[in-house]
């Protein structure tokens, strides 16, 4: 079942909060700016039902407070390097947003933008058109994503995109889990990650084109390991991602899993991307207050489904290229269960 609900007007255009209810009575809400995830409510151990995901109740937060919390990002996620590429011989310049870097689409992304909302049983589907060299992207790019909640507690989040002209493409959602329900440390999480190999990052955490081995260090998520311990192994590329994890992993078949041992949530992610990008929440703290709580470092940590950053710029990595014909097609599903 879906329900909707204006919540705020921006420049004029409804903000629409829409919720999608399973049988299970797990819960997602979702918002038309920038397709942010506010709420996804699952049940513990016990059966208390308590928001894992951070997300403001106040829209006007996400327009002043956000550091990307539950939105979709693009059109090209993670840091391409001094905000700059060449395409075709052809040499393209956007917008500096972070430091001499170009982070996650620009300074008006995907994240910021009123999406076209349609309803098809339990999905809801979002469109946007990205016309040719907005944020400084060459290209009409076309956008569809899916949100899909099914009766197995599973979120389905499904990416498409086309192009009129030769263009780099690189979507996921940037949601901060706390299975815990609070908004305390995700410090006692229990993470795992099917990655034989991560990529270190430059001090403007650009990836140095190594594909290093996680094993022996900081980054060997490959057994279930809480982040406190993993923490506690020092590693200096710990400090250039700003005291903590801000790296790409680079996946082998399996899944990702997530759990907290008071509630006893689990997160199982499975995904067709090369990569998953895990963040640790390192830079939270000066947004101030959600529901209630003050949100610390390590409030939220995000595992994001994706290409590889900064490929357009790195020859060894997988192309991000998308050429006219051609469709990017990604699916990441996302299964709540308790152990």
């Amino acid at each position: 079942m879906i329900s909707q609900k204006e919540i705020a007007q921006y420049h004029g255009q409804p903000i629409i909060k829409y919720t999608i209810e399973n049988d299970n009575g797990v819960r997602l809400s979702a918002l038309n700016y920038g397709c942010i995830i506010t709420e996804l409510i699952t049940p513990d151990k016990d059966g208390k039902k308590e928001n894992i995901v951070l997300g403001y109740d106040d829209f006007s937060r996400y327009l002043t407070d956000s550091p990307y919390f539950g939105a979709i990002v693009g059109r090209f996620a993670g840091r391409i390097d001094n905000a700059t590429f060449t395409l075709d011989n052809e040499t393209y310049s956007l917008a500096k947003n972070d430091g001499e870097n170009s982070l996650h689409g620009g300074d008006h992304g995907f994240d910021k933008k009123i999406w076209a909302v349609t309803q098809n049983g339990n999905t809801l589907v979002f469109n946007l058109t990205s016309p040719h060299l907005e944020e400084g992207f060459p290209g009409e790019l076309n956008i569809q994503i899916g949100y899909t909640l099914t009766n197995d507690n599973e979120l389905k989040i499904s990416y498409e995109a086309t192009t009129d002209r030769k263009t780099i493409v690189n979507l996921t959602n940037h949601t901060y889990f706390n299975l815990s329900g609070t908004l305390e440390p995700v410090l006692e999480h229990e993470l795992q990650i099917p990655a034989d190999s991560y990529l270190p990052l430059t001090e403007n955490l650009i990836p140095t084109g190594e594909n290093r081995s996680v094993e022996g260090t900081a980054f060997d998520f490959r057994k279930p390991i809480k982040l406190t311990d993993a923490l506690d192994l020092q590693d200096e590329q710990i400090n250039t991602g700003g005291n903590g994890y801000d790296h790409p992993f680079v996946l082998n078949e399996g899944i990702i899993q997530l759990s907290e041992p008071s509630s006893r949530r689990r997160l199982e992610i499975k995904t067709d991307q090369p990569a998953v990008v895990f963040y640790a929440g390192n830079q939270l703290g000066a947004e101030g207050e959600m529901r209630g709580q003050k949100i610390q470092p390590h409030s939220g940590m995000c595992l994001e489904t994706q290409g590889l950053p900064n490929a357009v710029n790195e020859p060894s990595f997988p192309s991000c290229e998308l050429s006219p014909g051609d469709k990017y097609s990604s699916e990441t599903i996302y299964r709540l269960t308790t152990y």
